[in-house]
């Protein structure tokens, strides 16, 4: 079989096909060069962008979600396995370089080589969770990556194959613990530990599961009042202005945990953590409304409290989603005030995690099995949601396949669910 001659170039089509034109002795021949970039959940792609919604990823991926890059008939020697690169670029900024090998001389198929596939990250670094070593690129806030393939051999200049929206899956948590001691007569007696939910089930998800599901982000991994009583300040969850410690809009999966009073219009936070403590102690109260997750990465919010999703739809819709900004997938909470925040023990937070990882199980299923198993029988766990998410699931295997992102324009519901199991288990 006789080589190509000296000349080779890759372009698009007016259908924006890859096409390849090479010179084999007196002949110019074309062809079509498929590029493939995959996932595990299949090809790699977004939701476009419609009159109401806005372009968004279509997959969330875990630390040990890889990306994958395929193509055919990308040969300039056919009497040669060749390699050839592949240029990855991200809208948060770094790249990489992915080498593609032909698996035998004449196969024309191209598979990565060796450990030539990409990751997501913090940072362009190699990932330190597989026994090879990918390349990362970086992903901040939901960036475009876009994939190149060389004009010509061994040339600079590049042309793009492929662009994809993407994103990390990162979590955060914060809760307001320890109420007798902050403000006892405002809130109560009891000394509520909220943290053995938050704490707990943050943790989990951010550790590698031992029967499936990915590996999130967490956006801190820092001393325990780092995301909790601290830090845990209205500005975080309103005006995101100057006293915010952070914002949770950053993160896709978020939770607050605490008291809350007035049938869901106020969050309970001691902010003045400062002050002499005791019965002369004053909380500060963040009404519902005032309350801002919307036009960020924010997907799944759980407000781990009483009464906070008390009301009608349209009452929710008017306190929780901020004018056509990009919203949440998804708030979860309750209905009623009958709600245990806590227990005696760390494994209200583990279990929810392990319903959430399991095959086939939606993020609603899981928080109804969870309320089941951990709230006092009456207490109504409800969610509020666009139709179109209400099914979705964060079990594995990942990355997590997402619904398009929803504003106030989609078509919200309620979903609701009385414990009617009994109550919860005697703690040690």
């Amino acid at each position: 079989m006789e080589a190509w001659g000296p000349w080779f170039q890759v372009y698009l089509d007016f259908r924006h096909d890859v096409l390849a034109a090479a010179t084999h002795w007196d002949q110019v021949t074309f062809r079509t060069i498929p590029i493939e970039v995959s996932c595990a959940r299949g090809i790699l792609d977004d939701w476009p962008a419609t009159s109401s919604e806005p372009r968004s990823p279509k997959y969330l991926f875990g630390k040990n979600d890889p990306i994958v890059v395929t193509a055919w008939d990308l040969q300039t020697d056919p009497t040669e396995a060749e390699q050839h690169d592949i240029l990855v670029t991200s809208s948060d900024g770094g790249s990489a370089i992915l080498t593609l090998q032909e698996a035998s001389q004449c196969d024309r198929w191209f598979y990565p080589c060796g450990d030539e596939f990409l990751v997501l990250s913090e940072s362009d670094y190699e990932s330190p969770l597989f026994s090879q070593q990918p390349d990362a690129i970086t992903v901040i806030d939901e960036p475009f990556l876009t994939f190149y393939i060389r004009m010509q051999p061994d040339s600079g200049n590049w042309v793009s194959v492929h662009k994809v929206m993407v994103d990390r899956a990162e979590s955060r948590t914060e809760y307001q613990a320890t109420y007798a001691s902050k403000c006892g007569v405002v809130c109560g007696t009891l000394d509520v530990l909220s943290d053995w939910f938050a704490k707990w089930f943050y943790t989990n998800m951010n550790e590698e599961p031992i029967y499936g599901g990915i590996i999130w982000w967490p956006l801190v991994r820092q001393a325990d009042d780092v995301m909790a009583n601290l830090s845990s300040h209205p500005a975080n969850w309103s005006d995101h202005g100057a006293d915010a410690t952070w914002d949770p809009r950053s993160v896709d999966l978020v939770s607050w945990s605490g008291h809350s009073s007035g049938h869901g219009s106020n969050l309970h936070f001691f902010v003045e953590n400062d002050a002499p403590q005791g019965p002369d102690y004053v909380c500060s109260h963040l009404p519902r409304g005032d309350i801002n997750v919307c036009g960020g990465d924010a997907d799944w919010v759980i407000f781990d409290t009483c009464w906070f999703l008390k009301g009608t739809a349209e009452e929710l819709k008017a306190d929780l989603l901020v004018g056509i900004a990009r919203a949440p997938h998804m708030f979860l909470g309750y209905d009623d005030s009958n709600v245990m925040t806590y227990w005696r023990n760390y494994y209200c937070g583990h279990l929810f995690k392990e319903y959430l990882r399991e095959p086939g199980t939606s993020i609603k299923q899981a928080f109804w099995a969870y309320s089941d198993d951990w709230q006092f029988k009456g207490c109504i766990a409800k969610v509020f949601a666009p139709a179109d998410c209400m099914e979705e699931s964060l079990a594995g295997p990942g990355p997590i396949r997402v619904e398009p992102d929803p504003t106030a324009l989609s078509n919200w519901d309620i979903d609701t669910h009385p414990n009617e199991d009994g109550d919860p288990p005697p703690g040690p």
